[in-house]
């Protein structure tokens, strides 16, 4: 195993390249990325812990996506041979279990890619409006069911701070209230720019945020999510939170 700095713009592996090793990113951040058609579609982000690549390996496959950095990246390198001999020698029916959740997780992304269900992320340069929409009862009773209209970025959003609270969240952006104990934090998740597209980054808090049915956290595999075109949802704490919104996306009419 060794580790590696790799630049901004630079590409690990491309599609259909052998799957002879697999990464684990120690620094910065990385693109997943799939062409369908003419065009590439980002599958994910991935930020410092992620672990890439295994896919090939353990399917002896060749890589079905391509992997690019967009922050200056380390990497820790593990050679195919590395990985699978020590589990083939001592627990030759996990390896067998891991090739066939491999399997049928690739069968699933490509009926998902199919079928179209990726759809356009929002670049920056693209978008005419951002609105945020309540899509929950609560929700609605503190911001009405007009919402409000984002205006510049970042936006943050969290709860009113209470003693003893660290808070960024400024008067121009989202401030909820919430009593003790609450699903959401003083600062909870911020809407910004990166790398031209329009993201949405938890800002460590307990629980999480899930974006598009998909937790982004300081305990997952990457505290980012890219906003599409059209309607977003984006729920601060765990599954039963009332802070609950709808993000909607417009384009420019140019």
């Amino acid at each position: 195993m060794q580790e590696t700095r790799v630049e901004s713009g630079e590409v690990i592996y491309r599609e259909s390249d052998p799957g002879d090793s697999l990464y684990v990113l120690t620094e910065g951040e990385v693109e997943v990325v799939r062409t369908v058609g003419d065009s590439e579609v980002r599958l994910a982000v991935l930020s410092k812990g992620a672990i890439f690549g295994e896919m090939a390996v353990i399917r002896d496959q060749p890589h079905s996506t391509t992997v690019r950095v967009v922050k200056d990246a380390s990497l820790i390198t593990v050679p195919k041979d590395a990985f699978l001999d020590p589990i083939q020698q001592d627990y030759p029916l996990a390896l067998t279990l891991l090739k066939t959740l491999c399997e049928r997780l690739t069968r699933a992304d490509d009926r998902l890619i199919k079928h179209q269900i990726f759809t356009e992320s929002a670049r920056l340069a693209d978008i005419g409006r951002m609105c945020l929409h309540p899509a929950s009862a609560e929700m609605e009773k503190q911001i009405g069911t007009d919402g409000v209209t984002i205006e510049k970025l970042p936006y943050h959003v969290g709860r009113h701070a209470r003693p003893g609270d660290a808070t960024t969240v400024k008067a121009s952006d989202l401030v909820i209230r919430a009593p003790a104990g609450a699903q959401i934090a003083p600062m909870h998740f911020v809407l910004e720019d990166h790398a031209g597209r329009l993201t949405v980054r938890d800002l460590d808090s307990k629980l999480g945020t899930i974006v598009n049915d998909r937790r982004i956290a300081q305990f997952e595999q990457t505290q980012t999510a890219e906003l599409n075109f059209g309607e977003n949802v984006v729920q601060a704490g765990g599954e039963e939170s009332p802070y609950r919104f709808r993000i909607i996306v417009e384009r420019t009419d140019g």
